[in-house]
């Protein structure tokens, strides 16, 4: 799929698919007939912690990813720079 829509466009719809799920996380939160019930305060509050731990961890592991591609390049470069000498 990444590769028919593009990677912009598939990390545009991963993002506004969070926007979505954080507003009728709220909605229904706030507004829900329903969210009186422990339960379904349990289910809401729970599948968020959820989302939020996978929404870190995406952002960590991207973080992490650019960083370690950046070192490897400048010990990549730094061990060419040594061998012309």
């Amino acid at each position: 799929m990444r590769k028919t829509l593009g990677p912009q466009a598939f990390r545009s719809i991963h993002m506004l698919s969070l926007l979505g799920y954080l507003g009728a996380t709220l909605h229904g939160f706030f507004a829900g007939t329903d969210s009186a019930f422990p339960l379904t305060q349990f289910l809401y509050v729970g599948t968020f912690l959820i989302v939020l731990f996978l929404t870190d961890y995406w952002i960590a592991e991207e973080t992490l990813t650019k960083r370690e591609l950046a070192e490897a390049r400048l010990r990549t470069t730094r061990q060419q720079m040594r061998r012309t000498r």
